[in-house]
């Protein structure tokens, strides 16, 4: 979580520190940890796309490095061999974005549980945004809710879905960042039909423009779209954006199979994933140059990856003794 939530301030820090004037830029993921790491029935690969913007490509490499480290099964920087592959990874695919990369093999072997099956199953099962569909629950027939939705599936010429399904429950759930979710429920009477759709329309979520980190594109909502079809295309599914009182929006079918990493990995699950991700950003990277050349970001890459290493090093300590003082504190308060 506090890598998570200090990751702005750090790359507000490696601006100031790290003369970026030299550094290749491109359109950033803008944060690949393994917590945004998913596979879907239709696809694998890091999504999120809150803070995709142009910048430097080795931010995405140091966020990268550092979610890996605190995933490992050893209390010590990752080894030489893991960051071997991560650049064969990465150098294969800037080299040649049509390589694509593949679902890591411990991943393969998750079996969906019954109620990942269906969309109707997940609901009944009310886990995530099920259990907040049915918490944080509103008045589905609400006039700003229909006009979110029909703005949503405009973007996406999909007004007639309307004709085939109804709205029958709404949500509105507090995101990660402060950001709104309104979930939206549609069911159809038809057999064809029968399974549910489960919308997530999220407000955006906006980063200042700096020298060095920066959007040119104007809707946000379309910004993370861009994003995700250079770093995860197909992963989720009816991405679309729009404006409402001239707040941006970003909208997608929720999935109800998605799964993700939440055990420690093993130095041979470290060196796949980090060949698989390498490629994913590699591929996205040259997909996404910015006024620049494949060979000058390889150059820049091999002359500088250990400099990548020891700041994502540095950030995860500087993590860890901010994460011991709270612990220390509470732990303080806790005795009294």
């Amino acid at each position: 979580m506090a890598f998570r939530i200090l990751g702005p301030q750090f790359q507000r820090g490696y601006a100031q520190h790290h003369n970026l004037n030299e550094t290749p830029k491109v359109f950033m993921h803008g944060n690949p940890h393994l917590d945004n790491y998913v596979r879907t029935f239709t696809g694998v690969g890091m999504v999120d796309f809150d803070r995709s913007r142009i910048g430097p490509y080795s931010w995405d490499i140091i966020r990268f490095i550092g979610s890996l480290r605190l995933y490992s099964k050893v209390e010590e920087p990752l080894n030489e061999e893991i960051i071997r592959c991560f650049y064969r990874g990465y150098k294969s695919s800037l080299r040649n974005p049509e390589i694509f990369y593949t679902i890591p093999s411990f991943m393969k072997n998750i079996v969906p549980k019954a109620w990942q099956l269906t969309m109707s199953n997940y609901i009944v099962s009310r886990k995530k945004w099920a259990h907040k569909l049915e918490n944080d629950q509103v008045d589905h027939n609400r006039a700003d809710l229909l006009d979110k939705l029909h703005a949503y599936l405009k973007s996406r010429k999909e007004t007639r879905l309307l004709d085939y399904y109804k709205v029958t429950k709404a949500g509105i759930s507090a995101g990660s960042l402060g950001k709104k979710h309104f979930l939206i429920l549609l069911q159809s009477s038809s057999e064809e039909l029968k399974d549910p759709l489960l919308i997530d329309l999220k407000q955006t979520y906006t980063e200042s423009n700096t020298p060095h980190f920066f959007t040119p594109i104007q809707h946000q909502g379309l910004r993370m779209i861009r994003a995700a079809n250079l770093y995860a295309p197909n992963v989720e599914q009816r991405l679309g954006y729009f404006t409402i009182d001239k707040e941006h929006f970003w909208g997608r079918e929720i999935p109800s199979f998605n799964a993700k990493i939440k055990f420690l990995l093993s130095t041979q699950q470290q060196e796949e994933l980090a060949y698989i991700v390498g490629a994913q950003l590699g591929r996205g990277h040259r997909l996404s140059l910015y006024h620049t050349e494949p060979s000058s970001i390889l150059t820049h890459l091999k002359a500088n990856m250990h400099a990548f290493q020891e700041y994502s090093e540095w950030m995860l300590q500087v993590i860890k003794k901010q994460v011991e003082t709270i612990q220390t504190q509470q732990e303080s308060l806790t005795s009294k």
